[in-house]
């Protein structure tokens, strides 16, 4: 789905450039444009030229009866990946946060590097469980919906029937040309994109830089936390909102020099100066720790200047660490966030603005919990709780600070979330014809000498346009008996 892809995106802002150009392919330019190919194939007689399906003249997408023009492109690749924005408007943006502002619609398509240049059959990749996702999307910038388009992973499910994608890339001119089709049994869904044309490429600043083993973003999230004697950085190219998601993004690096250092003085990593490297790849669940003296073959510097309150200049070069010899240099001037990885007592809509959660009361008869939460404050009583915002229902079995889910066994069946009046469980999420019917949802709860700590989630809720409710509650709780 769009979200999923969406939510990807969080690790790979500051996209590196499209550094390949496709090779035996050979374009066909007038006025600028792409408006044919010839592909390199062999006959008996040696070399001979191939004319595959010619892109159209005109640059637009069709979904339905809607048809719109098509006026600029941007694209890049990407661990294994090549990504494409095509807008109405002139002039896109290079930059993700500015073509998902909410300014303005654009198309999205990603596919891999490999299949760039090929004419793929989406009703034949979509079959293969295991193929990366190929996504082709036209979005409303608002709201972040799409008007049309479909991922491999939903194609059948989301009622197409055959389609094809093609994607041609020429570096030395900048030119792009992208063909798509897709056929839904629905036929208000069916698409179709074509454009030909320059696109544009990021640009990435000297003095904003995020570079693993040569792969250049630039850093998007940097988080700092001060103390007495020494000063912690979190840095890393993923665009989020907090440093509780650093675990979500690819990578981020963990840098922690002495206050006394925060002159912009440069430590050698092979020297005895006090100082912490960590990288951290979330892809492989890989942490690479440096210190003085427990450096490996890894050679390379650190330099941190602070510049003002929460302001840090940051150089990092470190070259051939771990076993596998990676590289890593960054380079940052600018404000950091607080490094605070405290989970809020809130809960809310993923996406939208939360609610606080300041009160909590629990139950306990014939081995079930059932948990009030509310946003108001110093509730103590049942009676008080008449309004609660969350109340959710836990076999006394599973409040051992485990996720337990709705599906499974007679006391999954038993875990329930009653959210904005209606109650998700195990049943309502049997029947779409239920108002609570979600895909699902889950708890993790524990209950200690007066405490609770409570996770919950219900997920694509049906009622919400398959938005996803999320919240947590830690501290004291008043047991009723």
């Amino acid at each position: 789905m769009i979200k999923k892809l969406l939510t990807s995106l969080l690790m790979l802002v500051g996209f590196a450039m499209y550094a390949q150009a496709q090779q035996d392919t050979m374009y066909v330019v007038k006025e600028g444009k792409i408006v044919g190919t010839f592909e390199v194939g062999k006959d008996i007689d040696g070399i001979t030229f191939k004319n595959p399906l010619t892109p159209s003249l005109e640059d637009f997408v069709k979904y339905g009866d809607t048809k719109v023009g098509l006026k600029s492109a941007t694209a890049m690749s990407m661990y294994g990946m090549t990504y494409v924005y095509i807008s109405p408007e002139e002039g896109i943006s290079t930059d993700y946060k500015e073509i998902t502002s909410g300014k303005t619609d654009y198309i999205m398509i990603v596919l891999p590097d490999v299949m760039v240049g090929d004419d793929i059959d989406l009703a034949e990749y979509s079959k293969d469980e295991a193929a990366d996702e190929i996504q082709i999307y036209y979005i409303n910038a608002k709201d972040n919906k799409p008007y049309a388009g479909v991922s491999s992973y939903d194609f059948a499910s989301e009622g197409f029937n055959a389609g094809n994608l093609k994607v041609w890339v020429e570096i030395v001119d900048d030119l792009i040309s992208v063909e798509a089709n897709l056929v839904n049994k629905d036929t208000k869904k069916n698409t179709q994109i074509a454009y030909s044309g320059k696109f544009g490429v990021p640009t990435i600043d000297d003095n904003n830089s995020f570079t693993v083993d040569g792969n250049t973003k630039k850093v998007n999230s940097a988080y700092y936390l001060a103390g007495d004697d020494l000063v912690d950085l979190y840095i890393t190219s993923g665009d989020i909102d907090n440093a509780r998601e650093l675990n979500k993004c690819f990578y981020y690096a963990h840098i922690q020099v002495p206050v006394s250092a925060l002159d912009g003085r440069t430590i050698d990593l092979t020297g005895k100066d006090k100082f912490l490297f960590e990288f951290v790849d979330n892809t492989t669940e890989t942490t690479y720790t440096l210190t003085p003296g427990n450096v490996g073959s890894a050679t390379g510097s650190i330099s941190v200047k602070q510049t003002g309150e929460g302001t840090y200049k940051v150089i990092v070069n470190v070259e051939s660490f771990g076993p596998e010899a990676r590289n890593f240099s960054t380079s940052y001037n600018g404000e950091y966030d607080i490094y605070d990885i405290s989970i809020p007592n809130a809960y809310g809509i993923l996406d939208k603005e939360s609610k606080a959660l300041n009160s909590a009361v629990a139950t306990l008869k014939d081995g079930l919990y059932t948990i009030y939460l509310s946003s108001k404050e110093n509730v103590t009583t049942i009676e008080g709780m008449a309004d609660a915002d969350i109340v959710i229902e836990m076999p006394e079995v599973f409040m051992n600070d485990g996720t337990k889910g709705f599906s499974g066994t007679e006391d999954n069946a038993k875990v329930s979330i009653t959210y904005n009046g209606k109650k998700y469980n195990q049943a309502s999420c049997g029947s779409k014809n239920d108002g609570a019917n979600a895909i699902g949802g889950n708890v993790k709860a524990s209950i200690a000498d007066g405490n609770i700590s409570i996770d919950f989630n219900i997920y694509s809720i049906y009622s919400l346009g398959n938005a996803s409710m999320t919240g947590h509650f830690g501290g004291k709780v008043t047991i009723v008996e």
